[in-house]
Protein backbone atom coordinates (compact mmCIF):
# COMPACT_ATOMS: atom_id res chain seq x y z
CA UNK A 1 0.00 0.00 0.00
CA UNK A 2 1.12 3.06 -1.00
CA UNK A 3 1.44 6.82 1.46
CA UNK A 4 0.32 10.07 0.04
CA UNK A 5 1.54 13.11 1.32
CA UNK A 6 -0.11 16.34 0.64
CA UNK A 7 1.45 18.60 -1.92
CA UNK A 8 1.91 21.30 0.78
CA UNK A 9 3.65 19.12 3.50
CA UNK A 10 5.93 17.87 0.82
CA UNK A 11 6.93 21.23 0.00
CA UNK A 12 7.32 22.06 3.70
CA UNK A 13 9.83 19.69 4.22
CA UNK A 14 11.95 20.24 0.57
CA UNK A 15 12.22 23.81 2.40
CA UNK A 16 13.12 22.45 5.75
CA UNK A 17 15.90 20.60 4.43
CA UNK A 18 17.04 23.32 1.85
CA UNK A 19 17.23 25.81 5.06
CA UNK A 20 19.07 23.16 7.07
CA UNK A 21 21.47 22.71 4.40
CA UNK A 22 22.49 26.26 4.35
CA UNK A 23 22.47 26.79 7.79
CA UNK A 24 25.18 23.65 8.31
CA UNK A 25 28.95 25.13 8.32
CA UNK A 26 31.01 24.28 5.17
CA UNK A 27 34.39 23.51 5.52
CA UNK A 28 36.45 26.49 4.25
CA UNK A 29 39.78 26.71 2.46
CA UNK A 30 42.81 28.76 2.08
CA UNK A 31 45.27 27.66 -0.95
CA UNK A 32 48.39 28.76 -1.81
CA UNK A 33 49.47 28.16 -5.24
CA UNK A 34 53.27 29.02 -4.90
CA UNK A 35 53.68 26.48 -2.37
CA UNK A 36 50.64 24.11 -3.25
CA UNK A 37 49.31 24.10 0.13
CA UNK A 38 45.27 24.40 1.06
CA UNK A 39 44.43 25.24 4.74
CA UNK A 40 40.78 23.76 5.59
CA UNK A 41 39.23 24.08 8.54
CA UNK A 42 36.25 21.53 8.80
CA UNK A 43 32.63 22.39 10.00
CA UNK A 44 34.08 20.83 13.84
CA UNK A 45 37.09 23.13 13.80
CA UNK A 46 39.82 20.97 12.77
CA UNK A 47 42.68 22.49 10.36
CA UNK A 48 43.67 20.02 8.03
CA UNK A 49 46.82 20.80 6.02
CA UNK A 50 47.09 19.65 2.65
CA UNK A 51 50.20 20.18 0.26
CA UNK A 52 51.23 18.48 -3.29
CA UNK A 53 53.89 18.68 -5.01
CA UNK A 54 54.60 18.08 -8.64
CA UNK A 55 57.52 15.44 -9.17
CA UNK A 56 60.46 17.58 -11.05
CA UNK A 57 61.27 15.08 -14.11
CA UNK A 58 64.91 14.44 -14.39
CA UNK A 59 67.17 16.57 -16.41
CA UNK A 60 67.15 15.76 -20.19
CA UNK A 61 70.36 14.35 -21.96
CA UNK A 62 69.78 15.90 -25.04
CA UNK A 63 73.07 14.51 -26.84
CA UNK A 64 70.88 12.38 -29.22
CA UNK A 65 68.89 15.40 -30.48
CA UNK A 66 72.29 17.45 -31.08
CA UNK A 67 73.63 14.75 -32.71
CA UNK A 68 70.99 14.21 -34.87
CA UNK A 69 71.38 17.60 -35.80
CA UNK A 70 75.10 17.47 -36.63
CA UNK A 71 75.12 15.40 -39.75
CA UNK A 72 78.45 16.30 -41.07
CA UNK A 73 80.27 14.96 -37.40
CA UNK A 74 82.54 17.72 -38.51
CA UNK A 75 85.31 15.08 -37.42
CA UNK A 76 86.51 16.61 -34.12
CA UNK A 77 85.57 16.55 -30.73
CA UNK A 78 84.16 19.76 -30.27
CA UNK A 79 81.06 19.04 -32.66
CA UNK A 80 79.26 21.57 -33.52
CA UNK A 81 76.42 22.51 -35.83
CA UNK A 82 76.54 24.68 -38.49
CA UNK A 83 74.08 27.14 -39.76
CA UNK A 84 73.54 25.16 -43.01
CA UNK A 85 72.53 22.08 -40.40
CA UNK A 86 70.67 24.12 -38.27
CA UNK A 87 68.57 25.01 -41.16
CA UNK A 88 66.65 21.30 -40.89
CA UNK A 89 64.24 22.99 -38.33
CA UNK A 90 62.94 26.44 -38.74
CA UNK A 91 62.91 27.64 -35.15
CA UNK A 92 66.34 26.66 -34.53
CA UNK A 93 67.65 28.08 -37.66
CA UNK A 94 65.60 31.54 -36.18
CA UNK A 95 67.26 31.10 -32.98
CA UNK A 96 71.15 30.67 -34.48
CA UNK A 97 72.02 34.02 -34.06
CA UNK A 98 71.00 34.41 -30.47
CA UNK A 99 72.73 30.97 -29.58
CA UNK A 100 76.15 31.48 -31.46
CA UNK A 101 77.48 33.59 -28.58
CA UNK A 102 80.84 33.36 -29.69
CA UNK A 103 79.94 34.08 -33.22
CA UNK A 104 81.70 31.38 -34.80
CA UNK A 105 78.92 30.31 -36.93
CA UNK A 106 78.86 27.46 -35.77
CA UNK A 107 76.63 26.05 -32.69
CA UNK A 108 78.44 23.99 -29.83
CA UNK A 109 76.56 21.82 -27.52
CA UNK A 110 76.92 24.04 -24.54
CA UNK A 111 75.87 27.04 -26.62
CA UNK A 112 72.67 24.72 -28.15
CA UNK A 113 71.73 23.44 -24.90
CA UNK A 114 69.30 26.39 -24.03
CA UNK A 115 67.00 25.54 -27.69
CA UNK A 116 66.92 21.83 -27.12
CA UNK A 117 65.97 22.67 -23.04
CA UNK A 118 62.78 24.69 -24.20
Amino acid sequence: MMKTIPLAAALTLALMGSALAQTEPRAQATTDSATGTAVLNDPLGNTITVTSHHPVPPPRDHRAEFDQIDTDRDGDVSRRVSRREAGVDKYLARAFPMLDRDRSGRLNFGEMQPWLDD
